[in-house]
Order: C-alpha cells, then sequence, then structure tokens
C-alpha cells in the first residue's frame, strides 16, 4: 500500500483538475467510466474528512482547484485523516491505485540487451524502486 503522503497527493492531484471544470463538467470531458470513479474518489474524501479543518480544506478546492495553497491544505488535511484512520488509508490507497492503472492503461516494455554484465530497469506505476549493483558481486 502507498504511504500516507503519496495517497494524499495522489488523490489532490487527481481531485483537483475534475473540479476546476466542475464536477459535470468534468464528467463529459472525461468520460462515464473515469468520472464514475472521480465520483467515487471526491465522495470518500468529502464523507471521510469530518473535521472543521477537513471541510474547509475540501470547500477551499471546491472554490478554487487550481489553487496550490488550497491544494496544500486539503493534502494536509487528508494526510492526518488517512494517518489516524487506517482503514480510510487502505480505502483511499485502492481508489486512487484504481484510478492511476485506469489512466495509465495497459502498459508495454521491451528490452533488448546484448553483451556482458549489462542491466535493464523498466518501471510503470508510482512508488517504484529499484537498486542498481553488480550481479557477481563485485561493485559495478
Amino acid at each position: 500500500m502507498l504511504p500516507v503522503a503519496e495517497v494524499a497527493a495522489a488523490a489532490v492531484a487527481v481531485l483537483s483538475p475534475f473540479l476546476s471544470a466542475g464536477a459535470t463538467e468534468g464528467a463529459k470531458k472525461l468520460g462515464a467510466e473515469a468520472a464514475k470513479r472521480l465520483a467515487g474518489l471526491y465522495d470518500k474524501v468529502k464523507t471521510r474528512l469530518t473535521s472543521p479543518f477537513g471541510q474547509e480544506a475540501l470547500a477551499a478546492v471546491e472554490r478554487a482547484p487550481g489553487k496550490a495553497d488550497a491544494q496544500a491544505a486539503l493534502r494536509l488535511a487528508l494526510e492526518t485523516e488517512l494517518a489516524e484512520n487506517p482503514t480510510f488509508h487502505a480505502e483511499l490507497a485502492a481508489l486512487v491505485e484504481e484510478f492511476s492503472r485506469a489512466s495509465l492503461g495497459e502498459a508495454s516494455q521491451t528490452s533488448q540487451t546484448t553483451g556482458d554484465r549489462n542491466v535493464s530497469i523498466q518501471q510503470t506505476g508510482t512508488g517504484n524502486q529499484a537498486q542498481v549493483g553488480s550481479a557477481f558481486g563485485k561493485p559495478s
């Protein structure tokens, strides 16, 4: 599961453009399936942010979705709520990852490597890490 900070940042990054055109206009541009996912993500966030700070942060993003300060406040409110509520963290992480997979589509990667001691790394998605070292136990 993605860390709290990444889930909060991803949720805000996905919701802000959706809200910038208004939910109904955004839905028309994105298509029915994407709009349904975004509406589910938005509803989950709106339902869970019950603190006064959380509600005001969400309202600020609804009023000005492109404003960096509003996005930062919502990210902070989400981080606080996600850290205190593991169930919400798991639910929102699943929604964010589902939306990410759907928006990225299928990835196809090909690598052709010839020679000795070559390294090829290909990744898709978020939160990936790679470590490159020698497969032969010697420093590369």
